[in-house]
């Protein structure tokens, strides 16, 4: 968890004016930043910034809810990116909750982002070093067998082996990630097609994973009455066609996987490779103006030229 505090808008527009880049490791700050950016982020709390932005990354129990208690300033966003669904879905204080994964039934207004940020959990800036390897998994199925996802996995093999194409899973044992994380990334990265199910909140963060490695996201059909952000499907994934599944893999595997992979890439590193990311860009823009839910990129351009007089 982190806390972004800030003494005006004029602040947040200096974060949002520089083009500076720093990756900072996970355990280090747990976000990438800009130089600006990196002036306000903190790991104390300190209730009396007027304009706060508390990033919860994980489900930490160390976060008392006396923080909200004793704010005493004038707006506080706070932005969830835990597994949990309802992690302070009430935080006393705050004025608008934001849900990474998904919606939630809550007294605040409230929002999504509708994925997790996948520098949290997966090194995917290390990537960059895989940028180039020949692709030679067609596809790569990236979740894990147990949790009822066995029997997705057996129709994603049988219907590889209709169609004529090789197939990996990241799980071969029935365990969490049987490859270590640098194995992971380097597999998807070798991906033509990576191939997921539905995780927890309906957003994974293998998604932003497969599109940042390099690959095309072919997701499960019962995400598609579930509204989503940012990644659009038809233009940055696609869902699965069990109706004609081995066709379906033959023809994308053929090539029809290039230009969701060039979007869905391109896509990653617009919202996690700049600093901020864009989730901070969203919560931000809640913590300084009133707006409806953001669907896409180019919502949060606008609403961001309107507001701070920065074009991104």
């Amino acid at each position: 968890m982190n806390v972004l505090a800030f003494e005006s808008i004029d602040e947040y527009r200096e974060v949002l004016a520089d083009r500076s880049y720093i990756p900072l490791s996970p355990d280090e700050l747990k976000v990438p930043v800009n130089k600006a950016l990196r002036k306000h982020l903190y790991h104390e709390w300190n209730p009396d910034y007027p304009y706060v932005i508390i990033n919860i990354y994980e489900e930490e129990e160390n976060c008392p809810d006396l923080w909200g208690l004793r704010f005493n300033g004038k707006r506080m966003v706070v932005s969830e990116n835990s597994e949990s669904p309802h992690l302070w879905p009430n935080l006393v204080g705050a004025d608008v909750y934001i849900k990474h994964n998904n919606a939630i039934s809550c007294s605040l207004p409230n929002f999504r982002i509708g994925c997790y940020s996948p520098h949290l959990n997966t090194p995917f800036y290390k990537a960059k070093k895989y940028r180039d390897v020949p692709k030679k998994i067609d596809v790569f199925f990236a979740g894990v067998i147990r949790m009822g996802r066995k029997p997705l996995f057996e129709r994603v093999k049988s219907a590889c082996e209709k169609a004529g194409v090789s197939c990996k899973i990241a799980d071969k044992r029935g365990r969490s990630y049987y490859y270590d994380r640098e194995k992971y990334i380097e597999m998807m990265c070798k991906a033509r097609i990576v191939i997921t199910g539905q995780g927890k909140g309906t957003r994974q963060w293998r998604e932003w994973d497969a599109m940042y490695c390099g690959a095309m996201l072919l997701h499960h059909p019962g995400m598609m009455g579930i509204p989503t952000t940012l990644m659009r499907p038809g233009e940055h994934y696609e869902y699965m066609d069990f109706v004609n599944f081995p066709q379906q893999l033959q023809m994308l595997v053929s090539g029809g996987w290039e230009e969701y992979a060039r979007r869905g890439r391109k896509l990653g590193e617009e919202c996690f490779l700049q600093a901020p990311t864009i989730d901070i860009r969203t919560a931000a823009l809640h913590l300084f103006g009133d707006y409806p839910q953001f669907w896409t990129v180019d919502e949060i351009k606008a609403a961001e030229q309107r507001l701070f007089g920065v074009a991104r």
